[in-house]
């Protein structure tokens, strides 16, 4: 089946990127069944896409908003199963390793 493209549908998914950009590393969601946690991945990727979209009908093409999201700094990862429950991490994107600068 395919997913709704209209943005009311996924209002559970924008909260759930809200809470992820509030929390210090991001969130975790539970679900019983390896389905139910793609289908919330899935989902997730899509209100994405139609963000992305609804951006470039408000902003211009040189606009640094345009074709972009304030959830792309977040990485959704596939559901992994942990003590038989399947988990979607929303993490927020950070570098962990040393920079240096190029010489």
């Amino acid at each position: 089946m395919s997913l709704p493209n209209n943005l009311g549908a996924y209002e559970d998914c924008v909260n759930l990127f809200e809470r992820a950009l509030q929390a210090k590393k991001g969130i975790q969601v539970s679900y019983t069944s390896h389905g139910d946690a793609y289908q919330l991945f899935s989902r997730l990727h899509y209100t994405r896409k139609l963000l992305r979209e609804k951006s470039m009908t408000m902003h211009t093409n040189d606009d640094p908003r345009y074709n972009t999201t304030t959830y792309d700094l977040l990485i959704v990862r596939r559901p992994r199963e942990v003590n038989g429950e399947w988990w979607v991490f929303i993490e927020q994107r950070v570098i962990t390793g040393k920079i240096e600068e190029l010489v």
